[in-house]
């Protein structure tokens, strides 16, 4: 490891909340990690998707802020009418990527 390369787990966690967030148009934040944060993103990428996760969106239910998966808010009809919310997401918690 090169003295540029340390991680920074809060730099992980925003490249893989944008990858999964379906509203986020920074995708590819990722790109910018340092090696060994790449290293740990993808492991983390990989188990959410052995785990199931292929993504998920924030919505505005009845004034709420609500975080679905999307294989949830396909059959969910409470969020067929609900507004996507694009929101500064480091405000909450990321305890469920865990």
């Amino acid at each position: 490891m090169q003295a540029n390369d340390k991680l920074d787990i809060n730099n992980v966690w925003d490249a893989v909340d944008s990858l999964f967030d379906l509203g986020d148009s920074n995708i590819f934040s990722w790109v910018k990690l340092t090696k060994e944060e790449q290293s740990k993103f993808w492991e983390i990428v990989s188990k959410l998707i052995k785990a199931g996760i292929i993504g998920y969106r924030y919505y505005e239910v009845n004034g709420h802020l609500e975080r679905h998966f999307v294989e949830i808010e396909m059959v969910n009809p409470e969020l067929a009418n609900a507004k996507v919310k694009l929101i500064d997401k480091r405000q909450y918690s990321r305890q469920w990527f865990v």
